[in-house]
């Protein structure tokens, strides 16, 4: 694999001869001696399990091996009825693993077909070690329900059943007369947690009819908490905009920062585009809706078409811009923010401000202070010296920073902005 000799001498004696005991309280076990397996939580096992798996991989160009720790799935394409090579490669992964002193355990190994042919034919069961697969119509796949028809009506099924469960014990607490800020938490952590589990591959895919079984939840859920929440849609644009915002923010994403800022808006422009889309016309008609009547009317282009993704062009004149937009402002008692920046800007975003008023700071003197992700911290605070609890000031949006053009801070209860 290329290591030099000096690095395979040190993994060789950090994984041999490695003792090793149990300590429960103030018992402690006796020493025994390990040679096999890397230590549980050692920051070196993801490195080494990559070593260890690097010669697992697929023979043949229709293959694909998607590996984990403790899962490992293989992923064939079948054309002209040969299976050879699909299944070869299950042999092969079976010869590995007994090669290297892996026990794959036929029971819980399943196998789901995907034909859409319109003449289907029996397909026969893989055969490992004696012992023939179960062929199953649907599996479980890093939590995400996969069906044999590629469709997501089971997983929104399964969605649906843990959600319910969840809202019995939100009922509960409210008839425990909790306060809507804790029940809110709750449903957050709960109910919440379980409707945005993988939203982003399986959202865009669903049926009108599953997107209102969903959005029912939100509903009973809003109506126990007596809170206003995020929809269904919000859920998703939000989370795509989140995933394209830490791929630009990863710093190890090997692309120069115009291409990522391009990826970003491109991003958010789909997220837009996709939540004012409406279904299709075939989707349309199975949940009892009127399909859409199609276009007729032609346009002759001249010289090539051009493609653009993410917005649409029109013949004739464009309406001007606005020169001025609706802001999003709040307010916050935040009680001393040493410290709670991070948590802040969280806050904000997930609210969607663009301006917040912050109170009861306690902070010393005046100043401005950058954030994470751009966001700008006026602030004005008792004088230094004092031990007054008080301080004030606005938290402004990465877009209108470059707006501000003066700042005032007047005392620790009034502070002021100059746009422009």
């Amino acid at each position: 694999m290329g290591i030099n000799t000096s690095l395979c001498n040190w993994i060789l004696y950090f994984l041999t001869r490695r003792p090793q005991s149990v300590q429960i309280g103030n018992s402690t076990s006796s020493t025994t001696t390990m040679s096999t397996g890397a230590p549980q939580g050692c920051v070196l096992s993801p490195l080494l399990f990559t070593l260890l798996t690097h010669d697992c991989a697929a023979m043949h160009s229709s293959n694909h091996i998607i590996k984990f720790a403790d899962d490992t799935t293989v992923v064939g394409l079948i054309s002209k009825n040969d299976e050879s090579a699909y299944r070869e490669e299950v042999q092969r992964l079976t010869a590995w693993c007994k090669a290297n002193n892996l026990s794959l355990n036929v029971e819980k190994t399943k196998e789901m077909v995907a034909d859409f042919r319109r003449a289907q034919s029996d397909h026969s069961p893989l055969n490992i070690d004696g012992s023939n697969m179960e062929i199953v119509k649907s599996t479980k796949f890093l939590g995400v329900h996969l069906a044999e028809d590629l469709t997501w009506s089971f997983n929104t099924i399964s969605i649906t059943k843990n959600a319910q469960q969840c809202l019995c014990f939100l009922q509960r607490l409210r008839k425990a007369h909790l306060p809507p800020p804790i029940l809110t938490t709750f449903y957050r952590g709960t109910i919440g947690s379980v409707l945005s589990s993988c939203i982003t591959a399986w959202f865009r895919n669903c049926t009108v009819s599953d997107c209102k079984t969903l959005q029912r939840i939100v509903r009973t859920a809003e109506k126990i908490t007596g809170v206003s929440l995020p929809s269904i849609t919000d859920i998703y644009s939000t989370r795509c905009i989140r995933n394209a915002n830490s791929i630009v923010d990863d710093p190890y994403t090997p692309h120069t920062h115009s291409s990522l800022s391009c990826h970003l808006e491109r991003g958010k422009r789909l997220v837009a585009e996709c939540c004012r889309t409406r279904p299709s016309t075939a989707r349309r008609k199975d949940v009892g809706l009127p399909s859409r009547r199609p276009t007729t009317r032609r346009k002759e282009h001249k010289g090539p078409v051009q493609c653009v993704l993410g917005s649409s062009h029109r013949q004739g004149p464009r309406r001007p811009k606005p020169l001025t937009k609706n802001l999003a402002f709040g307010t916050w008692n935040v009680t001393s923010l040493g410290g709670k920046e991070p948590e802040l800007v969280r806050e904000v975003e997930r609210y969607r401000l663009e301006i917040v008023g912050l109170a009861s700071m306690h902070s010393l003197g005046s100043g401005t202070q950058l954030l994470e992700r751009g966001w700008t911290l006026y602030y004005s605070g008792v004088p230094h010296g004092e031990r007054r609890r008080a301080g004030v000031g606005l938290l402004i949006a990465p877009q209108l920073s470059r707006h501000v053009l003066e700042f005032s801070p007047v005392n620790e209860r009034v502070v002021s902005l100059g746009w422009g």
